[in-house]
């Protein structure tokens, strides 16, 4: 419903008749009767007087109402006036004051948004991508954060309160080689594929009205990978040997028995599981007993944990159940996951450098946690597991089509088989190895 209003026509408006009181409830216009089309609006309770312009801009047959500013703020009468003509001498020059002020207002975003596409630093447009990047999976994982944040306050420690425009190709050359000549080739490449994705998100951020980037017409870091191909990535080949196993069980078990601390008896536990499991090392770390069912014998990778994002339910064997059934009865009732941690860090466990130190020993090899799904594989391998139930032991996505679409029984039972024959290649082998360390002939994967 319109508002009642008061109009006053051919005054002209000073500013005792703008300081007027007017009637309440009534929107009153006053109109000027020195400059056509300037008025004044008064609020229905008073307190708003508001002085504008109504003309036709030439060559239109459409008027133009402007809100040129309020009385005695910042506008007295002949101020406002003032305004009025200059804007009339405008529209009588065929200038449109809205077309004009939404330009204007454009150009004022475009200043600005130039202005801080050149000023904003490497960490401010980090912590905008790690607020709002998105993957097809959804938010970025926290290892993903974790890695990104080392590279930039690390390897990239200098550049972070700096201008990320200031990033030039020959900058990211001579950087490369730094960490390269370090003996870190490996954490290059990690670095600046994230620095790559970093400026891309700032290319993203600011942009002009054609989609064209304000900052970075290329990225220097692709830039750079075009002259200086990024360091190869070596084939890991290390692995637990196969004649090595019952002996590295064998040692785990004792370290187990000896050690009373609840940490180092997590420590061996969750080496043994990756053992028989072929589990990441962030996969069993953060299997809480809610992913664990032990009445049906499977226990799940959840898709929020995986590295490819695949859930999956995966059968528990024999010495897993074990395992797993001493592991319950050993910690509170209420804990979350299977292997937690004490540390402040992480809620669970995602290291074990002493027990590894002790595989290595047995092993007479270097190892880390990873090389213990490679052994896993190699044993499944050994009992003659086929090529796809080891894929799918693993958890790796299938590329062909028998592997899509035949070999992809989500049903844990399906490889209960061939977990467990993992399980009875390494009982077998631990009692070689203790008829080994009794002097007995023995012999080996007969």
């Amino acid at each position: 419903m319109a508002q009642n209003s008061n109009v006053i026509k051919q005054v002209k408006i000073t500013n005792t008749i703008a300081e007027r009181n007017y009637p309440e409830g009534l929107v009153t216009t006053i109109w000027d009767s020195e400059t056509k089309g300037f008025g004044l609006r008064v609020s229905p309770n008073g307190k708003t007087r508001t002085y504008f312009i109504q003309f036709r801009v030439k060559g239109s047959k459409q008027e133009r109402l402007i809100s040129i500013g309020r009385h005695n703020d910042p506008y007295r009468v002949d101020q406002a006036r003032a305004k009025a003509v200059q804007i009339k001498a405008e529209m009588l020059a065929g200038v449109d004051p809205v077309i004009k002020a939404k330009e204007t207002e454009i150009e004022r975003k475009r200043k600005a948004a130039d202005s801080e596409a050149k000023t904003i630093t490497l960490r401010e447009v980090m912590q905008h991508y790690l607020i709002n990047k998105r993957t097809k999976h959804g938010e970025l994982r926290d290892t993903t954060k974790r890695d990104l944040k080392h590279h930039v306050e690390n390897n990239l420690g200098d550049w972070a309160d700096k201008p990320i425009a200031s990033i030039t190709r020959e900058k990211c050359l001579d950087r490369y080689e730094q960490i390269t000549n370090r003996g870190a080739a490996s954490q290059a490449t990690q670095c600046f594929v994230n620095l790559r994705a970093l400026i891309n998100h700032a290319r993203e951020m600011f942009t002009n009205e054609e989609g064209e980037p304000l900052i970075f017409v290329t990225n220097p870091v692709s830039r750079m990978f075009k002259i200086r191909k990024p360091n190869p990535e070596k084939a890991r080949t290390s692995r637990i040997p196969l004649d090595k196993i019952g002996a590295v069980w064998l040692a785990l078990q004792k370290r187990r028995l000896v050690n009373a601390n609840i940490n180092d008896r997590t420590s061996v536990d969750y080496v043994q599981f990756l053992l028989l499991t072929g589990c990441r090392r962030m996969e069993a770390g953060s299997l809480k007993w809610t992913d664990v069912n032990l009445e049906k014998g499977y226990f799940t990778l959840r898709g929020d944990v995986v590295k490819n994002h695949n859930e999956i339910r995966l059968p528990i064997n024999s010495l897993l159940k074990d395992l797993l059934e001493q592991r319950r009865a050993i910690l509170k009732a209420d804990e979350i996951y299977v292997f937690p941690s004490f540390g402040k860090k992480l809620p669970h466990i995602s290291d074990a450098r002493a027990t590894m130190g002790v595989v290595s020993e047995v092993s007479e090899i270097s190892l880390s946690l990873h090389d213990l799904r490679r052994s896993h594989d190699d044993i499944a391998k050994q009992q003659k597991v086929s090529d796809d139930e080891r894929r799918q032991l693993l958890n790796h996505m299938a590329s062909d089509v028998h592997g899509m679409s035949y070999s992809n029984n989500p049903d844990p039972k399906a490889l209960a088989g061939a977990s467990e024959a993992v399980a009875k290649f390494i009982v077998k082998q631990v009692k070689i190895a203790e008829a080994t360390l009794q002097g007995k002939n023995i012999l080996r994967f007969g």
